[in-house]
């Protein structure tokens, strides 16, 4: 929920910082399209200089609270390009 920042999954609500938010907010809008490294880090850090170890720390930050233990991984990784949400009915 954009307007409440709350995120859940099978009915759990999940807690997540600012800046993991506004990136599952991004695979979101474009799934299930991939999402390229340079698209993510321009909008969620606004053109601000980043480097790709903290685009890949908030990554897996995102996937352990997403995707728990039973459930399959909904983020994910397409090498050399960028990342992508599955949508939960194709998963």
């Amino acid at each position: 929920d954009e307007d409440t920042h709350e995120v859940s999954r099978c009915g759990q609500l999940l807690t997540l910082t600012r800046m993991d938010f506004d990136i599952l907010r991004v695979l979101m809008r474009e799934s299930p399209r991939t999402v390229s490294q340079g698209q993510l880090e321009s909008e969620v850090w606004e053109n601000t200089p980043t480097n790709s170890d903290s685009l890949r720390a908030h990554i897996y930050r995102l996937r352990r609270a997403i995707d728990q233990p039973g459930h399959t991984s909904m983020i994910r990784t397409i090498h050399g390009v960028g990342y992508r949400l599955v949508p939960v009915d194709a998963v």
